[in-house]
């Protein structure tokens, strides 16, 4: 090859590189351009609600315990011994007593008494239990039988526990948690027809009352007319719930629960002369005299709200 052949050789290579070159640049300009020229596309806004899992209506395992209304915490990460009863449990078991409800928890005696249609008794690891309601006491329950119909959950807490509910007795608390509105609609009714001329009728509604589900309503009621297994006997009851439940904001909710119970019956005598047979039906009582008659209207708020970084207020007023 000459000199002059590889000179014009050398110029078309160096000629060829400086065009490579260029066709990025140019198709970039290119792509700028389009970009420029094309029309912008935004996509509609896109909305989601999201409720948490009804833990309590539609499983017999609990995952978080309320701790008597405050924060609710990890039942794996509760430095105690405790047991809760779910609505779902509670509804298989077909519990009709809070003594019912409690006779399958560990180190708890329900009946310790025997058989009692005035009061409900409750002990924890041998010791009287102290009993709560949303983390508010409820004092002594002579006198008084709770209605299971109006708690979503019963926790059972065993030992001692006053950095939790203050002054406690020291084998354990029961603390009930009341039934809240949900942001769902659902409903429900039962009936039950037995032995003792007993009939009992019930329903459990619920709905939302806005569109952004932010107000919710609840009413739940039960009425039995029944007989005890003995003569001059009766054992009926009127139970009325209704709840209001305004939630502004995830972080946020105000409940309003007002519940009527009334019952009407007729206590047994306590005991039988020693020595013979008696029949079951037998009531040494006097039916003017050995009545329970109870009227009780309990109105209950509950308002929560969250502040974020691990702070929550909850206060409760009964």
């Amino acid at each position: 090859m000459t000199l002059r052949n590889a000179c014009h050789a050398r110029s078309a290579l160096l000629s060829c590189c400086a065009v490579i070159a260029l066709m990025p640049g140019a198709a970039s300009a290119q792509d700028s351009a389009a970009t420029r020229l094309s029309p912008i596309i935004r996509l509609p806004e896109i909305t989601l609600y999201a409720y948490g899992g009804d833990d309590d209506a539609n499983s017999i395992v609990a995952r978080e315990l309320a701790v008597g209304g405050k924060v609710a915490t990890s039942i794996l990460d509760t430095p105690a011994s405790v047991s809760v009863i779910t609505q779902a449990e509670i509804e298989r078991r077909d519990a009709r007593t809070l003594e019912d409800v409690l006779q399958y928890s560990a180190g708890t005696i329900a009946d310790y008494y025997g058989t009692d249609d005035r009061n409900d008794y409750f002990q924890i690891r041998g010791f009287d239990a102290s009993t709560y309601r949303d983390g508010i006491t409820l004092g002594g329950l002579r006198g008084i039988r709770e209605e299971p119909l109006a708690y979503e959950r019963v926790e059972v807490i065993r030992g001692a526990n006053s950095t939790l509910f203050g002054p406690a007795d020291p084998g354990g608390s029961i603390n009930f948690v009341t039934k809240r509105p949900r942001a769902e609609r659902f409903s429900e009714v039962f009936g039950t027809v037995g032995s003792d001329s007993r009939k009992e009728y019930g329903f459990d509604f619920g709905d939302v009352l806005t569109p952004n589900a932010t107000l919710s309503w609840r009413l739940t009621g039960k009425l039995q007319d029944s007989d005890r297994e003995y003569d001059f006997s009766r054992d009926d009851e009127t139970f009325l719930m209704g709840g209001l439940t305004w939630q502004p904001s995830d972080v946020t909710s105000v409940s309003l629960i007002v519940d009527y119970l009334d019952r009407d019956a007729t206590p047994n005598s306590g005991g039988y002369p020693r020595g013979g047979s008696y029949d079951r039906s037998l009531f040494l009582g006097e039916p003017d005299f050995n009545y329970l008659n109870v009227e009780r209207t309990t109105v209950n708020v509950i308002a929560e709200h969250d502040f974020g970084e691990g702070l929550t207020l909850r206060s409760n007023l009964r």
